[in-house]
């Protein structure tokens, strides 16, 4: 990319406050370009944290937590239905999806202050 300070090339009979201008707007152009490319990826980041992903899936994006993990607080009622997942099953056999954000909060709160397991 071309510096600043040498855009543009040649004056074509523009003014000092011309060229000046062009160099602020060819500033803020860069400046918006990154910043839109900055929300671009903390919107990806959202919702990449707010879809439902499959236990496997989830356990990869959750550091130190395994598929079976999951599975075990999803059985012993310490992950809320609705709240941390979803059955998408219409079988007897249930498939599970996690939503990542609820289920990275439950795991970010100290021990003594998670869910206590419900079932039986």
């Amino acid at each position: 990319m071309q510096e600043l300070s040498s855009f543009p090339p040649q004056s074509n009979g523009l003014s000092p406050d011309e060229l000046e201008a062009i160099k602020a707007v060819t500033a803020a152009t860069i400046s918006l370009n990154s910043a839109i490319q900055h929300l671009s990826q903390v919107l990806q980041r959202r919702h990449q944290e707010q879809a439902l992903l499959p236990l496997e899936e989830a356990a990869e994006q959750l550091v130190g937590v395994s598929r079976d993990m999951l599975l075990d607080r999803i059985r012993d009622g310490r992950f809320k239905y609705g709240v941390h997942y979803v059955n998408s099953s219409d079988g007897e056999r249930p498939t599970y999806l996690v939503k990542l954000a609820a289920v990275r909060a439950w795991f970010d709160k100290p021990p003594e202050k998670r869910s206590l397991r419900t079932a039986k």
